[in-house]
């Protein structure tokens, strides 16, 4: 972000109880501020998204919104971002959740190439949230179904710490179904969707499942899986492309992390995971045998702490700089500019249903080499042979 964006915001600073300190994004259901209790002005940051006006004014959305945010306020997990409270100030709107201090995965795999082991334990605990959540139940036991919907890159955060977190529960469900869908209009983040979930079909916990299999897959090959150039197409690769094997595009992709990557990816959910646990202890097996066979560059939350401080170290004091001015007293526009973060590139291109692997044409080009060789050594063994005939 660059400087002018640290300019005076018009709003208001005191949203109820909380002193919001500076904005920190602005989307189409709310606008993001870093946020302090009034009461505690030296204690704990959070987030509050503050719902736009327009939306909190639907007596059905915000019926549905303040059962989602109860819902998701029961959630307690290390790799959950935590729902606070849903408050009400006049007919203003906004949730109040714990406050993640880094980036998310999306902002991070356009900055740097992840090992095989580090994007596996990142996968393993976004897994593990989800789980958590998947599992959740009432005050009589009975299973409450929590199905998440809109697993993607932008909803799963890594803090400065190396700690990963899964957030936006709920509120996904609630966006869509804010307005009626219209016929053959897909609403989320269509490249992430299992086939179930484009199909109308029964949506469950293995459809996290599935997502969460397209950002590993992405994450470990650095190329966009099923996205195309109109959402039809999109839409057809998912429910039809063939899903080329990670090997075929990676040189050395490890075959245990192969097999996990394809059996969440596959299209029917009973031949996929069958929880989000299932896909955990896989990926988190991995990690740990391959942790175990080395003694530097281990995959753990303080290895990706270090990553994401030296990556992000333009960022984080820029951060620094913001909450100092509104602690001072100026409400400040921290809204990101992500158009400066160089990309890997090839994570902007989408796969080819039948690629050539680079592994193959290396092969193909020393079987060629090795076959032009033979040849000009019999060629060269003719030809003595001639010779030596014609001198005797």
């Amino acid at each position: 972000m660059h400087a002018q964006a640290l300019k005076q915001n018009p709003v208001d600073e005191r949203l109820g109880r909380y002193r919001l300190l500076y904005r920190i994004a602005s989307g189409g259901m709310a606008d993001l501020f870093l946020a302090r209790s009034v009461q505690d002005p030296s204690g704990r940051l959070v987030v509050v998204k503050r719902i736009h006006d327009h939306l909190a004014g639907d007596p059905a959305f915000r019926a549905m919104l303040v059962n989602e945010a109860r819902l998701c306020a029961r959630l307690c997990h290390p790799s959950v971002a935590q729902v606070i409270e849903l408050c009400s100030v006049g007919d203003t709107l906004f949730i109040v959740m714990e406050h993640v201090e880094g980036e998310s995965l999306k902002a991070l795999v356009k900055r740097v190439r992840l090992s095989f082991a580090q994007s596996a334990r990142i996968i393993a605990a976004a897994a593990a949230g989800l789980h958590h959540a998947h599992e959740l139940r009432d005050g009589q036991g009975r299973p409450l179904d929590v199905v998440h919907r809109d697993v993607s890159p932008h909803n799963i955060l890594v803090s400065y710490e190396g700690e990963v977190k899964v957030v936006d529960f709920g509120v996904a469900k609630a966006r869509s179904n804010l307005e009626p869908t219209e016929r053959g209009v897909i609403k989320g983040k269509l490249a992430y969707m299992a086939p179930e979930q484009i199909t109308a079909g029964r949506v469950d916990r293995r459809t996290d499942v599935f997502s969460l299999g397209v950002v590993l897959y992405e994450m470990t090959t650095s190329r966009r899986l099923f996205r195309g150039a109109s959402p039809a197409e999109t839409v057809h690769r998912i429910l039809h492309m063939e899903i080329p094997w990670p090997s075929l595009l990676v040189d050395d992709y490890p075959r245990e992390l192969e097999q996990i990557v394809m059996t969440a990816l596959q299209r029917g959910p009973e031949r996929r995971f069958q929880s989000a646990g299932e896909m955990e202890d896989a990926l988190a097996g991995l990690v740990l045998r391959w942790n175990s066979r080395v003694t530097a560059h281990r995959a753990t939350a303080r290895s990706l702490g270090r990553v994401m401080k030296l990556v992000f170290a333009e960022r984080i004091a820029l951060r620094r700089e913001l909450l100092a001015r509104s602690e001072a007293g100026t409400l400040v526009d921290g809204t990101w500019s992500t158009g400066s973060s160089p990309s890997l590139g090839p994570l902007e291109g989408t796969v080819n249903e039948r690629p050539i692997a680079r592994t193959r044409r290396r092969r193909l080009h020393w079987s060629l080499l090795v076959l032009a060789g033979a040849l000009l050594a019999l060629l060269l063994a003719l030809a003595f042979t001639w010779v030596g005939r014609a001198v005797g």
